[in-house]
């Protein structure tokens, strides 16, 4: 209330985040209550400790549409090689499965730690490879898009697409830092998550790339 930026504020001082607020107007702020859970400002960005740092939006049907468009920005620290996830909106309970999920998959693909998008059908999760690795201290600007038919990534202005049948997340969370929606959080990220966006629809191509510019 003083005029004071962010990082005049904190000074020397560890900032943590107890709620990330949506600036759309539709309060669907991303909130942390727990304490060790809450993830830091590092340099005026949210930093996520690999381990036990999450934010979540709690469960909307208005969030969970059968076209979407999610925009975020990244940035990992570390090359270790497990499954991890800056933002999560997907559930398997039993043998029904919904919703997506952006991974940084292990070296057991090509390339290494190799970004994936995955848009689950009710039975099965289909994957879409980005062909692009998560650099230490690269910042990625990234774009996933279902429009009815197919999945279209876009990471630092390299594409990929993919058919397939989407099924919405019904029930859960959707998580910024963390997976596994549909129980205590897994996938952890190490790194930054930025500028997340959400809408309700398959954005046009010059929307897209207008947002991604600016980030």
């Amino acid at each position: 209330g003083t005029g004071s930026t962010l990082l005049m504020w904190l000074g020397t001082a560890t900032g943590y985040v107890t709620k990330w607020y949506d600036q759309s107007g539709n309060n669907y702020h991303a909130v942390q209550a727990t304490t060790t859970a809450q993830p830091t400002i590092t340099s005026g960005k949210i930093t996520y400790n690999g381990t036990t740092q999450y934010l979540a939006i709690p469960y909307n049907a208005a969030l969970n549409t059968s076209q979407f468009t999610y925009i975020f920005t990244c940035l990992t620290n570390t090359s270790t090689s497990t499954y991890q996830s800056p933002v999560s909106n997907r559930y398997i309970v039993g043998a029904t499965i919904g919703g997506w999920i952006w991974y940084k998959y292990p070296n057991n693909t090509t390339p290494a730690n190799e970004f994936q998008s995955f848009a689950n059908t009710s039975t099965a999760l289909t994957a879409v490879d980005t062909t692009v690795a998560a650099a230490l201290n690269t910042k990625y600007k990234i774009s996933a898009q279902y429009n009815g038919t197919s999945l279209n990534n876009v990471v630092n202005g390299t594409t990929s697409t993919g058919t397939m049948t989407y099924a919405t997340n019904t029930a859960y969370q959707l998580r910024i830092g963390a997976g596994f929606n549909e129980g205590a959080a897994n996938y952890f990220w190490f790194g930054d998550v930025n500028d997340f966006m959400l809408f309700n629809t398959s954005i046009s191509t010059t929307d897209r790339d207008a947002i991604l510019t600016a980030l």
